[in-house]
């Protein structure tokens, strides 16, 4: 064998070792702790590096060239964040420093591997192995620097997480760690520091032999403090193994005897279908793995005669301190614990301790015992380690039952959990022989702690419906001690015939007890009032919802009319939907009600009379004052303006116009005077007159003030003319708002639009004075304004951004014919 060979073959062997290391890590691990799962990452990463170190000295047996070997060796560097993930998941599985680093270092040095693997830049070639050649890329320095800066993070990380833990965890996790220095060590300076000398010509991928160590001692460890339950690996692989074997023995015997009868293809399918069915349609294969089982278990975890013993144990014991003796029992004789300790919740929801603290405990452990974090374990039913619980419990509480707890030396925490609640919690210390518990502990474990919980759930309901029994005779003796004492009537009915009936309902419908047994219900049911108690008493019985309480008449039995009133409910009656109801003869008070309700609603009819007749009133003396304000109070308003400018006016000939303007807004107030007392008299009037009267009156309002007036309309002849009133509305709304031009705004001119149309009219009125500047006055006139508009079933806006714009719109026809319309007001 040559020199290559010698090197090559081991660190193959060193590969197999560590994969086998990982598979082992992913396979045991219950709880799916980060904790394994990046030790894992971190065997399979330092196998990688072995495997393709080793190819390069053995190019031949994959046929892989020693530059391809060696720039896939550099998988090795991705061993460092799985080793930092360790380090910090060991200190705290919700690490957030542990998950910073998977999500920047994993993808930083595939990034490296994949340049690596399909470029030049970080190793050009490798021309020897013995001895060692190779042309280095422009980056490969660079990047080996930065990977033993980072191998020297996770050395210091390695050593201030081992100052951090004690006692017996320290003593297991010694050997990861100090053959994790170990390896760190060899490979920072092989792969790393030495490869910056250029004088220095050592294949940088020989630093995989340091992971020797690292695994060797990770399986002493393993073997040492029985990590993992290496004899069950042991049995299940060895099984497995002799099935094949058994498999491919007598395959190969059917085969020879039927190829040369059957041919070689006929041959291999029967012989396949027939060792199928023999060892996995029969129990064959069962039989092999039992066997090899208590060869190499020889007994040790063969738990299913404890399994067994707690399912009858679930079934027969109902009480529980004979339940906890008897569980407390089986799992000291299966498991050797030491301190074995139930708690159950009291009346007040606390967990105190039922069974099993030994004399030597502190009351505290059990005062305390609510701190641990056994709801969010309960959840999913895990067993959970001391040490796990120490890094969930930081508060005053936990640290205040530390000491009780290593007095006790509590190894593990068992929720009892059943239908995702809590029924108890188990704690239990360290083994007799001071052995760790195995994963096989931990399922046999979780299987007791599950039986644990259905039994104490068992027992509970037990106790319960002994409570129950008990308080159901009692509450049929008080049951009948009140119903028949109280002045109710009380019954309970079913079918067509009454169940019982207290004396009270005696005295009611003056029937006796078996009378009522051998009555319907619709017996003394009022014949007005049957329709509707049967109907609600059928629909009850089938669940519908119903009204629990309501009047009816019943007819007693000397032919008496009686008012109840009833409040009933369903119950289950010897498995049947029957009804239990309650009964108050309420005739006295019905007749009572009765003349209250009518001298009630005669004081509201009085009452109503007075506030109509003073509403009307009110209604009656608005409409005078909004009528004589926007006719008479306008023209006044008129007349007044124009003595004022006659009286400042020299000239004669406008004194006399003036003058005879004032004389025609007289005879207008007279006019207007005699329109509202004739406003309820029918008149023929069309859109057109409407308009002609609007622009009549715009000029003779305008004109003698000098504001130019100017009309347009647009009059759809389709509309129908909506009558005599609603023209006088609409006509006062246009003369105040006119008048409201000549007192207020100064304009110069004022623009008239008139629109009708299908639906609506529109009318807007728009003048060039004050606007914004505008005060409002202290009449009546914009108010009265808007309320015709209102009583009309429109709307009236005002806007004086640039002047004034009256907008009014009505529906047509109108929506909300008005009251005072209507009257003519």
């Amino acid at each position: 064998m040559d020199q290559s060979a010698l090197i090559g073959y081991p660190l193959l062997l060193i590969a197999l070792l560590e994969a086998v290391l990982g598979l082992i890590l992913l396979r045991h691990n219950p709880r799916r702790s980060p904790v394994n799962r990046s030790i894992a990452v971190f065997s399979f990463t330092c196998a990688g590096f072995s495997f393709f170190a080793g190819l390069m000295y053995l190019p031949d047996v994959l046929g892989i060239s020693m530059t391809t070997a060696s720039r896939a060796s550099w998988i090795g560097w991705m061993g460092i964040p799985a080793g930092l993930q360790f380090v910090y998941y060991t200190k705290d599985e919700q690490s957030r420093t542990a998950r910073l680093i998977g999500y920047i270092l994993y993808p930083f040095w595939t990034f490296i591997l994949l340049v690596c693997l399909f470029t030049d830049l970080v190793r050009y070639h490798v021309s020897s192995a013995v001895p060692f050649s190779m042309v280095p890329g422009p980056l490969e320095a660079p990047l080996r620097l930065v990977g033993a800066v980072m191998i020297l993070w996770l050395l210091y990380a390695v050593y201030r997480a081992r100052e951090g833990v004690g006692g017996r965890k320290r003593r297991q996790l010694d050997y990861f760690y100090f053959g994790t220095l170990i390896f760190g060590g060899g490979a920072a300076l092989v792969s790393g520091f030495l490869q910056l000398n250029d004088a220095v010509m050592i294949n940088p991928s020989l630093g995989a032999y340091f992971s020797f160590p690292w695994v060797a001692i990770t399986f002493y460890a393993i073997m040492r403090h029985q990590l993992f339950d290496l004899r069950g690996i042991l049995s299940r692989s060895l099984a497995i193994g002799l099935i094949a074997v058994l498999f491919s023995f007598l395959h190969i015997v059917l085969f020879t005897i039927m190829e040369p009868r059957l041919g070689p293809n006929p041959a291999i399918a029967i012989s396949i279908v027939l060792l199928g069915f023999i060892f996995w349609g029969t129990p064959v294969s069962k039989i092999v793995q039992r066997r090899v089982h208590a060869l190499v278990l020889q007994g040790r975890y063969d738990y299913q005669e404890v399994l067994k013993g707690s399912i009858t144990a679930i079934v027969s014991i109902l009480e529980i301190d004979e339940l906890l003796a008897y569980l407390s029992n089986v799992i000291r004789t299966s498991l050797g614990t030491t301190t074995i300790c139930f708690f159950l919740p009291d009346k007040e929801g606390r967990f105190v301790l039922r069974h099993g603290m030994p004399s030597h405990a502190t009351a505290e452990a059990c005062i305390n015992i609510n701190a641990l974090p056994v709801e969010n374990a309960g959840r999913s039913s895990r067993i959970m380690r001391m040490e796990h619980i120490e890094k969930c419990c930081l508060g005053d509480a936990f640290r205040g039952l530390k000491v009780p707890l290593a007095e006790l030396d509590v190894e593990l925490v068992a929720p009892l959990m059943h239908k995702k609640q809590l029924q108890g919690i188990l704690l239990l210390g360290a083994k007799r022989n001071d052995d760790p518990y195995v994963s096989s502990d931990i399922d046999l474990l979780e299987a007791l702690a599950a039986h644990a919980a259905i039994a104490l759930e068992n027992a509970s309901l037990y106790r319960e419906a002994g409570k129950a029994q008990e308080s159901l005779r009692q509450s049929e003796a008080n049951f009948r001690s009140l119903t028949e004492s109280t002045a109710a009537g009380i019954f309970i009915h079913q079918g067509d015939r009454f169940l019982y009936a207290n004396p009270a309902a005696e005295r009611i419908a003056g029937y006796t007890l078996e009378e009522y047994l051998h009555m319907d219900f619709c017996g003394i049911v009022h014949p007005d009032y049957l329709p509707l108690v049967r109907e609600r008493g059928l629909a009850r019985l089938r669940g519908d919802d119903q009204p629990q309480q309501y009047e009816f008449k019943v007819v007693t039995k000397d032919g008496r009319e009686r008012w109840a009133n009833i409040s009933v409910t369903t119950i289950e009656y010897e498995g049947k939907r029957a009804v239990i109801g309650t009964i108050f003869d309420v005739t006295d008070l019905k007749i009572a009600d009765e003349e209250k309700a009518r001298f009630y609603q005669e004081s509201v009819r009085q009452y109503q009379q007075r506030i109509e007749e003073e509403q009307r009133y009110a209604e009656e003396k608005e409409s005078i004052l909004r009528d004589l304000h926007d006719g008479v109070g306008g023209l006044t308003t008129n007349v007044g303006l124009l003595a004022e400018l006659a009286m400042k006016k020299e000239d004669l000939s406008e004194i006399r116009q003036a003058l005879a303007t004032i004389s025609s807004l007289a005879q207008e107030g007279v006019s207007e005077i005699r329109s509202f007392m004739g406003s309820l008299e029918s008149k023929d009037m069309t859109w057109d007159s409407l308009a002609a009267d609007l622009r009549s009156k715009g000029m003779n309002t305008l004109g003698p003030h000098n504001i130019q007036f100017s009309m347009s309309t647009s009059i759809s002849e389709t509309v129908a003319f909506p009558g005599s009133l609603f023209c006088l509305n609409f006509f006062r709304i246009y003369k105040e708002a006119l008048t409201n031009v000549v007192k207020h705004s100064k304009a110069a001119s004022v623009d008239v639009k008139l629109t009708v149309e299908e639906g609506k009219l529109e009318l807007l009125i728009q003048d060039d004075g004050r606007g914004e500047q505008e005060k409002a006055g202290t009449g009546r006139g914009i108010a009265n304004m808007k309320i015709r508009a209102r009583e009309a079933g429109g709307s009236l806006i005002i806007d004086r951004t640039k002047g004034t714009v009256v907008s009014l719109e009505i529906p047509i026809p109108r929506k909300y014919p008005d009251k005072g319309m209507a009257e003519g007001h």
